[in-house]
């Protein structure tokens, strides 16, 4: 398996390509609002994708907060997490490897948005 790296801006490239072509709503940069709530804190950009008005998905980018660029090999992994109402709902980690921009970050939120829309 090959480990890729990648920077913010080709993160947020690549996240607002599979949702434009998925045709989701509005993306939006979360990453204070974890910080701000304390027991959510994260050092890594999330970002929020509104599902429909009941159900949020959440997307963990692996990207550090301090450097814009991705956390070195085995220290993390791209996450998704649902917010259907009030409970949060964990997915499968995504590796970051060569098929996380050519298919299986966008398969991963097609089959959230197909099981919870």
């Amino acid at each position: 398996m090959t480990y890729i790296n990648f920077t913010k801006g080709q993160f947020e490239y690549n996240l607002y390509k599979i949702c434009n072509k998925q045709k989701l709503g509005f993306i939006e940069e979360v990453s204070d609002f974890f910080s701000d709530k304390g027991e959510l804190d994260t050092n890594e950009y999330v970002y929020l994708v509104k599902i429909n008005s009941k159900v949020k998905l959440y997307v963990y980018s692996s990207i550090d907060r301090f450097t814009n660029k991705n956390r070195v090999k085995g220290s993390d992994a791209v996450r998704l997490v649902i917010q259907k109402d009030e409970y949060y709902i964990k997915n499968p980690h995504l590796k970051r490897t060569m098929g996380l921009f050519n298919g299986n970050l966008e398969k991963a939120i097609i089959k959230v948005v197909k099981e919870y829309k």
